[in-house]
């Protein structure tokens, strides 16, 4: 790959990194102002079961930001075994907390039908 390629590349792998750390900082704020915005007008209990399956959405997207980003990354190396591992083990482990997300947002593993309302 040439160098200026590869230098784009990674410029890219490193601005969705940072996207996803960015992502996590406001939507984090959004849900928590939020969650403080119903405190009074909402059951406690109610609130905090709205309020952690919007932070569980929140973190899902960025983990799938930082997937992407891993792939690009792992791309601009020069590919090994070992790097090749290691993106396999970082997707297999946010693969896994995608899932758990999942399951604590909507109550259901990711290949359940979902219940209707």
């Amino acid at each position: 790959m040439p160098a200026e390629v590869a230098n784009v590349v990674e410029g890219a792998g490193i601005f969705l990194s940072l996207s996803s750390v960015l992502a996590i900082v406001i939507g984090l704020l959004v849900v928590f102002g939020n969650y403080v915005y119903h405190f009074r007008s909402l059951s406690p209990d109610e609130n905090f079961r709205k309020f952690k399956p919007r932070l569980a959405g929140v973190l899902m997207v960025a983990l799938e930001i930082l997937v992407v980003a891993d792939v690009i990354e792992t791309v601009t190396v020069k590919i090994t075994f070992e790097s090749l591992a290691t993106l396999g083990l970082l997707v297999i482990t946010r693969t896994w907390l995608s899932w758990t997300l999942e399951l604590e947002a909507d109550g259901r593993w990711p290949w359940q039908p979902a219940v209707e309302k």
